[in-house]
């Protein structure tokens, strides 16, 4: 069994290597895992990657982001300003 901090410690380390930053803007848990979105608050992000690690061995699993055809349209949407 693996504490909050050694799993943060985990996912900081995933999403350096898989994103460049390893920030984990957001922590959320149930009852086997704790799942976080790659992210600094307050930073633009782009493709951010949520990940859940589970709290018996460490294990690390991706989950699925929306497809690439969001992705696409997101980018060439434009910010509306009230």
């Amino acid at each position: 069994m693996i504490d909050i901090k050694k799993a943060c410690e985990l996912a900081e380390e995933y999403f350096q290597n898989t994103c460049g930053t390893g920030y984990a803007e957001r922590i959320l848990e149930n009852s086997d895992s704790w799942f976080f979105s790659s992210g600094k608050a307050g930073a633009v992000r782009y493709g951010s990657i949520i990940i859940s690690v589970k709290k018996a061995t460490g294990e690390i699993r991706e989950l699925p982001m929306p497809s690439h055809e969001t992705i696409q349209i997101l980018k060439e949407a434009e910010l509306v300003r009230r």
